[in-house]
């Protein structure tokens, strides 16, 4: 893949895309993604086959469960997406973000509801994930990206102002307390076949220094707060001296608090190099680490909720 020259031109300004992905279970892991990057346009995406409506095996497909099955499919279909809009620029992203994301519905929609033809199980719901993708390309001076989700897979733009949730849960009686980190409550809307699921959207536009994230639940539902899991990113980030370092060590703290699958995608964009990223997020990490995650050591549920009601303002910033 060649870099094009031009100042508009996203491999000018795009650091790294890499995915962190693990599994509970060796072979049955219920996680899923995708990502691919052209002059033009980039897209990552994660997929989280809802395990447990989704939990009946189907012979027909290995003997694989529902939610297995619905995530790996819902991967192919966006890298086929993507293959079809590869070649859309940021000024026509803007425009087109909305059929873009109705295009993508239909085309989940008319796979996952393909596998039903083969299958014979009376199941209600028998192929069901979440997703959450970000298309994102450069303005020249600003990245313009489009967040896509359905269920409760979230997707975030990292700056040196702070971490921003720029998704909103699909769950039954949703609020922006912390209690609703976890993401434990009933789902209201998830990709399926044989249901009229919705995707949402979302544009953001950004200076064009930042890092995108899109993740499954299992990546951040077992921190108790949303400032912890921003610390774990930058924290890892500061003791690393480069890019697959940074991965391995983000990888492996997921990897010890989490009891479900988990994938991340990263897009970083701006930075140029390694030294700069670091650099840029320091004076953010050592804020976190003196304003908020000090205080949560030794702090009650009262002192917990305080931090939280300062941290939100900016943490739904592009919400």
């Amino acid at each position: 893949m060649s870099i094009n020259n031009k100042s508009d031109s996203l491999l000018k300004c795009l650091d790294t895309v890499f995915i962190i992905n693990g599994e509970i279970i060796d072979e049955n892991g219920e996680d899923s993604y995708a990502f691919s990057v052209n002059e033009n346009l980039g897209m990552i995406g994660v997929f989280d086959g809802c395990g447990e409506i989704g939990s009946e095996k189907h012979g027909v497909y290995g003997n694989k469960s529902g939610a297995y099955i619905a995530s790996r499919v819902s991967a192919e279909v966006a890298m086929e997406w993507y293959g079809q809009i590869c070649e859309i620029e940021a000024e026509n992203l803007k425009i087109e973000s909305s059929s873009l994301r109705e295009k993508f519905k239909k085309m989940l929609g008319d796979s996952l509801n393909s596998l039903e033809k083969a299958n014979l199980s009376d199941a209600f719901i028998g192929f069901p994930t979440t997703a959450s993708l970000i298309l994102f390309a450069n303005e020249g001076k600003r990245i313009f990206s489009s967040f896509i989700w359905a269920g409760d897979s979230r997707g975030f733009v990292l700056t040196p102002d702070g971490l921003c949730q720029v998704t909103r849960d699909d769950v039954d009686g949703e609020t922006d307390e912390l209690k609703s980190f976890g993401s434990n409550g009933v789902l209201t809307n998830i990709v399926a076949s044989g249901t009229d699921f919705a995707l949402h959207s979302r544009n953001v536009v950004c200076n064009n220094e930042g890092i995108f994230i899109t993740a499954t639940d299992g990546c951040f539902a077992y921190f108790s707060t949303p400032m912890e899991f921003e610390y774990m990113i930058l924290d890892t980030l500061e003791r690393s001296e480069s890019i697959d370092e940074w991965k391995f060590k983000m990888e492996q703290f997921i990897k010890r608090v989490t009891s479900d699958d988990y994938t991340m995608g990263v897009a970083v964009c701006g930075y140029k190099k390694f030294g700069n990223l670091k650099k840029a997020f320091k004076e953010r990490r050592m804020f976190l680490k003196d304003n908020y995650i000090s205080k949560l050591v030794y702090g009650n549920e009262r002192v917990k909720m305080d931090l939280w009601i300062e941290y939100k303002k900016t943490y739904f910033r592009g919400a």
